[in-house]
């Protein structure tokens, strides 16, 4: 794969439904989730605008899934 592919892929982005699509929850989730600022996104619109599309980029979604595994599978302290 050459670098231009490569870095193409790593700004790759996901509206909402795909991005749940992804993760394999509901888009209800991914809002509520993304509400709370659990899991990286970023507002795609003009400034100010009162509906802003939520983008979710592939990367940062992939580092948070392997972040929530790591947390998963960590040991608990004292043991």
């Amino acid at each position: 794969m050459n670098q231009r592919y490569a870095d193409r892929l790593k700004r790759a982005t996901l509206s909402a439904e795909e991005a749940a699509e992804y993760i394999g929850i509901s888009k209800t989730l991914l809002y509520a989730m993304a509400k709370a600022r659990s899991i990286p996104w970023f507002p795609v619109g003009s400034r100010g605008s009162q509906k802003p599309q939520m983008r979710f980029r592939l990367s940062s979604l992939d580092h948070w899934m392997d972040e929530q595994e790591r947390l998963n599978y960590e040991a608990p302290k004292g043991c």
